[in-house]
């Protein structure tokens, strides 16, 4: 960075570092994503206590190197989002300690949220994104090919996990094409849309389509340059959440049984696919523990009666959250998420970005209806990682002239 310019810019300072914030962060992720997918398919069944364990202090590191150089370095982090973390940070440990469980998604939500703000005052330049990138591409095919090894050994793909990974990769590259156009970055979409019909997951199809929908229709690689855009994605964000939890209400609570509890056949397929049954269950545990959640033990009292285990998955992330933590840390992660989204278009003369990065959380909002993305370890660690991937190809280049005239890129 040339002298005299970086006083100028709300960057986070760090006197010796020579990467950014979030160039050694989504290294790290990308590593941990790798390690996680390997020991979870070798040694989690055999293992499960000891990895969980290991998995929980890794994350564990992660999120106190967020938070000491993103609030102990001298960071200039907006007061808004300094209070809105806090409240949600202790609202949510509060609810672990009543229920001494969930302290695992507590880090993981937190990391999402600190992720946020270390690209926003510590973005990535032109080579550190190029790089990380081309690891997650790297890593996703490493995964890609073991998983195909591991489905051909048992007799078919996994359905959903791995399609997720290809349709967040979609969506980078597809915001990478918008930057600076290549036939490497056409081909890699290609291979990521493909695969989707071998999944065939319908929630990661439905990703790739709405992310490259509202990308084209909304003018992806158009500005966002006023404030009142960045008022709109607040509300659109936190209301699209909201959104998901009313349509496991009105699916399982009112449709299901205004239909007789019986099947509704549409395009060949019954629109009650087990899930509402889920949903009525977790549903009964918020009624029960509205306040402060139950943390990671959700319907054990199903559990231990012989039911299914899937019902301990909530399959909808606002309602997972709820049911997890409680009411407050609900609202307070949903409105801390939307600020931050919409604090990246903060109106500032020398730096915006274009809309990909919002377009990607609308995107993995509207996913998480049927699926708890953010409590994940496979799917949270991919999301904070595309995102910044996503930031950093949509950051406006930026060239301002020092006191020689010369021409820098910020």
């Amino acid at each position: 960075m040339v002298k005299g310019v970086q006083s100028k810019v709300n960057y986070c300072v760090s006197v010796g570092v020579k990467h950014s914030i979030t160039f050694i962060l989504t290294i790290v992720l990308i590593i941990y994503l790798l390690i996680y997918n390997f020991l979870y398919s070798a040694v989690m069944e055999s293992a499960s206590a000891i990895i969980n364990a290991s998995f929980l202090i890794i994350s564990a590191l992660i999120f106190l190197y967020l938070f000491y150089k993103l609030f102990l370095t001298g960071c200039k982090i907006s007061t808004e989002s300094k209070r809105l973390f806090f409240i949600f940070f202790v609202t949510t440990f509060l609810s672990f300690l009543i229920n001494f469980s969930g302290l695992e998604k507590i880090f993981g939500l937190s990391i999402i949220l600190l992720s946020m703000m270390a690209i926003r005052i510590s973005p990535m330049d032109s080579s550190e994104r190029r790089i990380v990138y081309y690891l997650f591409v790297v890593a996703v095919g490493i995964l890609l090919v073991n998983d195909l090894i591991i489905g051909v050994k048992k007799g078919e793909p996994a359905a959903n996990g791995m399609a997720f990974y290809l349709a967040v990769l979609f969506c980078a590259t597809i915001t990478k094409i918008g930057k600076r156009k290549s036939i490497l970055s056409f081909i890699i979409a290609i291979i990521a849309f493909s695969f989707q019909f071998l999944y065939g997951s319908r929630t990661a199809m439905l990703g790739c389509l709405l992310f490259l929908f509202f990308v084209i229709v909304m003018r992806g690689c158009k500005k966002t340059k006023t404030i009142e855009n960045r008022k709109r994605l607040f509300y659109l964000i936190f209301l699209f959440s909201l959104l998901g939890l009313l349509l496991t209400y009105i699916y399982a609570e009112i449709l299901y049984p205004a239909w007789g509890h019986g099947k509704f056949i549409i395009f060949g397929k019954d629109l009650f696919t087990g899930r509402e049954d889920i949903w009525d269950k977790t549903f009964e545990s918020v009624k029960a523990n509205l306040l402060f959640g139950v943390g990671s033990h959700l319907n054990q009292d199903y559990i231990d009666r012989g039911y299914y285990e899937l019902i301990q998955n909530a399959h909808n992330q606002p309602l997972g959250m709820l049911a997890a933590f409680g009411v407050i840390p609900f609202i307070f992660f949903y409105i801390t998420f939307a600020h931050l989204a919409s604090e990246l278009y903060v109106r500032n003369r020398k730096v915006k970005y274009r809309r990909a990065p919002a377009i990607f959380l609308i995107t993995i909002t509207i996913m998480s209806y049927f699926d708890i993305y953010f409590f994940s370890q496979y799917n949270w660690l991919a999301i904070a990682i595309v995102y910044m991937i996503i930031c950093s190809y949509s950051r406006e280049k930026i060239e301002v002239k020092n006191d020689y005239g010369i021409h820098a890129d910020l």
